[in-house]
């Protein structure tokens, strides 16, 4: 039995290649917690799951996917300053209340470390 699918995000458009890496990580958890007995990603079984995952790889890195830099841009003052200001952070609702608690978290835990 031959079962063919294609997976690409709800707009149509492609998966960056390590998030179909990541896609298959995440089944073989699954299967790992039911013990199904064999991985997605070691098992023999699915050697051929492998080779067209490897083979879709390639040309989504030819197309420029995964080659991008996923660093953050570092926050100004005046960056913070506008999102307290937007109403983005502050005290006004229990959401933004929360989301300044994590933001200044975050904030002083990358001094610290």
């Amino acid at each position: 039995m031959s079962v063919h699918f294609s997976v690409r995000k709800t707009d149509g458009e492609e998966y960056e290649p390590s998030s179909l890496r990541d896609m298959m990580c995440t089944y073989d958890r699954i299967l790992r917690s039911d013990n199904y007995g064999y991985e997605i990603s070691k098992s023999v079984e699915f050697a051929k799951t492998r080779d067209v995952l490897n083979a879709k790889q390639i040309p989504l890195n030819k197309m420029g996917k995964g080659n991008g830099e996923k660093r953050a841009e570092t926050l100004t003052y005046d960056d913070i300053e506008a999102m307290f200001r937007t109403g983005q952070l502050g005290l006004s609702n229990p959401t933004t209340l929360l989301h300044t608690l994590c933001f200044l978290t975050q904030y002083i835990l990358a001094y610290v470390v």
